[in-house]
């Protein structure tokens, strides 16, 4: 292994550790509450170290977007790996949408949640282009669900908004913690429940 290669390398591991340390502590302590120093000292580096690979906090902070963005398109490889499409591509993508939330509750509140930074994401990034290529995925699978006549949806961006909104506050509810008052259903049961529900509605809609 060359020289550059292994410096290259170690950038990488380095920005990686930077990237898993903010991470956890925005999700512990909330964005405002995270500075660069108290990343610094949970992995025991010199805070002037961190500034050798992101400028600031907010840097930090889309990076992180970035990789959890990409993390989450790659849920949705069976779509480019297989041969579903339509009806049973958007409902496999609705159920890997719930269980990433769920099983990657970290991730999902810096994507879509986490309010204070998204200012800075938007000079950075305008149109939101690390989100958008999962959204167009989305629009690309109802569109051929409108093609087949599986759904009564017609207008291909009305109908992507209301699944992503109604996928999205499923989710949202259950990992901020806010099903408390239903005590008559396990959360989990009640989710997978009225995914099926909401799918089933959509051939009606």
């Amino acid at each position: 292994m060359s020289v550059s290669t292994r410096r290259l390398r170690h950038i990488e591991e380095m920005k990686e550790t930077i990237l898993d340390a903010a991470g956890t502590l925005f999700y512990k302590n909330g964005y405002e509450e995270t500075t660069l120093r108290k990343i610094a000292t949970l992995i025991d580096y010199n805070p002037a170290t961190i500034y050798n690979y992101y400028k600031n906090k907010e840097d930090i902070f889309f990076a992180l977007q970035e990789r959890a963005f990409q993390s989450f398109y790659e849920e949705f490889d069976f779509y480019r790996t297989t041969k579903m499409k339509g009806k049973k591509s958007l409902r496999k993508m609705g159920k890997a949408y719930i269980r990433y939330g769920i099983d990657h509750k970290e991730d999902y509140e810096l994507m879509f949640i986490m309010r204070e930074p998204m200012n800075r994401a938007k000079a950075i990034d305008p149109k939101w282009k690390i989100g958008a290529k999962n959204y167009e995925l989305l629009k690309l699978v109802l569109a051929q669900c409108i093609e087949e006549k599986s759904v009564r949806i017609t207008d291909v961006n009305v109908g992507a908004f209301m699944i992503w909104s109604a996928v999205h506050g499923m989710v949202s509810l259950y990992i901020m913690d806010r099903m408390k008052m239903i005590n008559d259903t396990k959360h989990d049961k009640l989710l997978e429940l009225a995914f099926q529900q909401f799918d089933e509605l959509l051939n009606r809609i």
